[in-house]
């Protein structure tokens, strides 16, 4: 190759380098957007009154009215779950009464409800507990997994906060997150041009 065909060669090769590195930062700053405003909405969940009375309450005796402790809680729930597109559902776990909260169900028995309701695929309830209701999480993003819920399996990643914000080794209770693969599918798809690349959403853990 002669020198002037080289120095071609490797001009063309730096602008494809600069080219994607700049296009690696944008889809990294689109990205820490999007985990920034999960964030932001579980921070706001865990501040407000409905939610921490619900973390805080008892067991609810049949007919009480302590009843509206749950819906004002679910109504929140609710509410953050439109606000973000990224988000399939929440769930919110008091330990003081081991009732499992999510926008459109309340689990008064989780483990008789696990299977019924949502599963966590190769977890049975007493593994999805110790996975994700034992341990203390804080802002922790952890692995994509297979989730079944409403008859419907979805491959869903998981953000996790723990209870409460001061105190999180109290470990109160927990703030779990499901969010859609494919929100986040569209922010690697240009860096993906190889069969041989992949892409892996961790947190610094």
């Amino acid at each position: 190759m002669a020198v002037a065909e080289y120095r071609l060669f490797r001009q063309a090769v730096t602008i494809r380098q600069d080219d994607y590195q700049n296009l690696t930062i944008k889809t990294a700053e689109s990205l820490r957007l999007t985990m920034n405003e999960i964030q932001r909405l579980s921070y706001m969940l865990m501040i407000n009154t409905d939610v921490q009375a619900f973390i805080m309450q008892d067991k609810i005796e049949s007919g009480s009215s302590d009843i509206q402790t749950i819906i004002d809680a679910q109504r929140q729930l609710s509410y953050i779950k439109s606000v973000h597109p990224a988000i399939d559902s929440l769930y919110l776990y008091s330990k003081k009464s081991d009732y499992l909260l999510e926008a459109d169900n309340a689990f008064f028995n989780i483990d008789a409800m696990y299977t019924i309701f949502f599963k966590f695929r190769g977890l049975n309830s007493g593994q999805w507990r110790a996975q994700y209701l034992q341990p203390v999480h804080v802002n922790t993003w952890m692995p994509e997994i297979s989730v079944f819920s409403k008859r419907i399996e979805k491959n869903l990643l998981v953000f996790e906060q723990t209870f409460p914000l001061q105190n999180s080794a109290a470990n109160a209770g927990k703030l779990i997150i499901l969010l859609k693969t494919d929100y986040f599918a569209p922010l690697f798809s240009s860096l993906l041009s190889s069969q041989k690349a992949s892409v892996w959403l961790t947190d610094s853990h």
